[in-house]
């Protein structure tokens, strides 16, 4: 089985996806349309900014904790354990900007 995080950094598209949704709850309640959100860009213009400030700081906490040094008994070798929570291999911390050009680029695109 092929995994595409490690640790929580299932987290990443949890956390994005969250604030997205609540940026359209209170976006279509605020305005009384249930299609507000869809039809106008400048939401998920503060939408996005706010996942991506969530998942720097999440990622940063996440993967700041000190690692361990473990020593193998058999051999005295040392292992050096740390803390790696990404998806698809990259930190979770820098899914943060990639989400904001990501979104940035899907808000400003119409063609």
């Amino acid at each position: 089985m092929i995994f595409v995080w490690r640790g929580f950094g299932f987290l990443g598209p949890v956390v994005a996806f969250a604030c997205l949704l609540f940026t359209q709850v209170l976006t279509n309640a605020a305005f009384a349309d249930a299609h507000y959100y869809q039809s106008h860009d400048w939401p998920k213009l503060i939408g996005v900014p706010i996942a991506a400030i969530a998942l720097w700081f999440l990622g940063n906490f996440l993967n700041s904790k000190p690692s361990r040094v473990l020593i193998d008994p058999a051999t005295g070798e040392q292992v050096l354990l740390k803390n790696n929570h990404a998806m698809f291999f990259i930190p979770i911390q820098y899914w943060g900007p990639i989400l904001f050009v990501i979104g940035l680029f899907t808000v400003f695109d119409r063609r």
